[in-house]
């Protein structure tokens, strides 16, 4: 039996008309139900189809501002013809973003460079040196075949860069020849070693495929303690848009449920620490000018490493009270509960909690041993901590306006100069290129 839990607004699959839509549960699932006058009902898994998870982000609240973080997609050519490609990569001949192009960026604080592939551009240097002229932080997606070269990877270091997201699905090659259509695992780990070399800091970004990657996803998570520069591993729900098989997509509930066990993570885990994440940044909107860094469509559960396991912040910091005296700080909205808070933290976490928490005094012991590193530029290399996070990409049907809304990603390319958010704007482009010459 359905149980309706909230009302939303989503986007019509055909027309991309706004309309009213409803979540509800049904035999412990979250669906999206939708409905157009012009093209009727539909029903699809919600993006966070785990009950508790998905009342648990209901309940966080995201900073009001606009986002601070921009997805720019340089180019729609690439070096790869993925099977799997939310981008639909090489599909259409579209004109390379201009470098003229990015004066638009003013307002942003940090630029993922997306694509296609981006190492397409020859003038990537320049568009990275651009970009950090005006202080920017950049990011990079790559599939990371360019990255396999040492000297390439000394370039970008040496123009600014200061990420690489890689695409690195799993560790086996059978399984990456049915989702990218080649062997890779060999340029992979070249392209990391290069990257560990030059001390570009790395995110692995995996797409769970069923009875592929999916299966394989403990195989990923050594690469923690095998690469330093590795800060965060993403285990994601296949993006249900451009080139896709539907009987490949893992609900981001089994994904949940899998990386918790591998990790020994409670969803609680996961919760509180998104949860502290968007607080953190509140309080200090208190006091600063700043923009929304994250929202509710990424589970990010913050880890310390030790002993190549992994000890969540909820075990070092009483992150449920952390979190309720933030909110009542920023409800308030007074440098005065800035402050407040501050001292609280300070006392109660700080102080109080070396004597009674062990976990803590491991998380002190370990920043002691990097202290010279941690106030650097480089400080985020040599941080205790770890991510591992889970996103979310809703596709038309499972497009749920109460998680949008709050979306810490706008997003710009040639095509398209708008700003919407990054899940928005590739459901209309690729909305917009359904008839459009096939490149040759």
């Amino acid at each position: 039996m359905k149980k309706y839990i909230k009302r939303s607004k989503s986007l019509c699959n055909t027309c991309l008309k706004e309309i009213p839509a409803k979540t509800f549960e049904h035999n412990g699932r979250i669906y999206l139900e939708k409905e157009c006058d012009e093209h009727g009902k539909t029903v699809l898994d919600h993006t966070w189809d785990d009950p508790e998870i998905y009342r648990g982000l209901m309940k966080v609240k995201p900073l009001e501002r606009e986002a601070g973080q921009v997805a720019v997609a340089v180019t729609n050519r690439c070096n790869l013809d993925c099977p799997v490609c939310y981008a639909k990569a090489n599909d259409v001949s579209i004109e390379d973003l201009s470098i003229k192009d990015l004066d638009r960026l003013e307002k942003y604080s940090a630029v993922f460079l997306t694509g296609g592939e981006p190492t397409i551009r020859e003038d990537l240097f320049q568009i990275v040196k651009r970009l950090k002229k005006d202080k920017k932080k950049v990011i990079m997606f790559s599939n990371g075949l360019a990255l396999a070269n040492p000297n390439y990877v000394k370039k970008l270091k040496k123009s600014g860069l200061d990420c690489v997201i890689l695409q690195f699905d799993t560790t086996d090659d059978t399984s990456y020849q049915y989702i990218r259509g080649r062997d890779l695992i060999k340029i992979k780990k070249k392209a990391i070693q290069n990257m560990q070399k030059h001390s570009l800091t790395v995110y692995l970004y995996c797409t769970m495929i069923k009875g592929k990657s999916f299966d394989q996803m403990e195989n990923i998570f050594p690469f923690f303690d095998r690469y330093s520069v590795i800060k965060a591993i993403s285990v994601n729900p296949l993006w249900r848009l451009g080139r896709y098989n539907d009987n490949d997509f893992v609900p981001s509930s089994q994904i949940l449920k899998k990386a918790s066990s591998i990790n020994g993570l409670e969803k609680s885990d996961w919760l509180e620490s998104t949860r502290l994440l968007c607080n953190i940044e509140k309080l200090l909107s208190i006091v600063t000018q700043r923009r929304r860094i994250f929202c509710k469509c990424n589970l990010k559960c913050l880890v310390l490493r030790h002993q190549k396991n992994n000890i969540p912040l909820t075990k070092i910091f009483d992150t449920q009270k952390i979190n309720k005296k933030i909110e009542e700080a920023y409800r308030k909205k007074s440098v005065i509960g800035f402050y407040s808070f501050l001292f609280y933290f300070l006392v109660s976490q700080v102080l109080l909690n070396f004597f009674r928490n062990k976990n803590f005094r491991l998380l002190l012991v370990k920043m002691w041993r990097n202290k010279k590193h941690l106030f650097r530029k480089e400080g985020l290399l040599f941080s205790p901590f770890h991510f591992i996070t889970i996103s979310t990409f809703p596709a038309l049907g499972s497009l749920d306006f109460d998680f949008v809304d709050s979306c810490n990603f706008s997003a710009m390319s040639s095509e398209d100069f708008n700003f919407d958010p990054a899940c928005i704007h590739r459901i209309r482009a690729l909305k917009r290129r359904e008839g459009s010459p096939t490149s040759n």
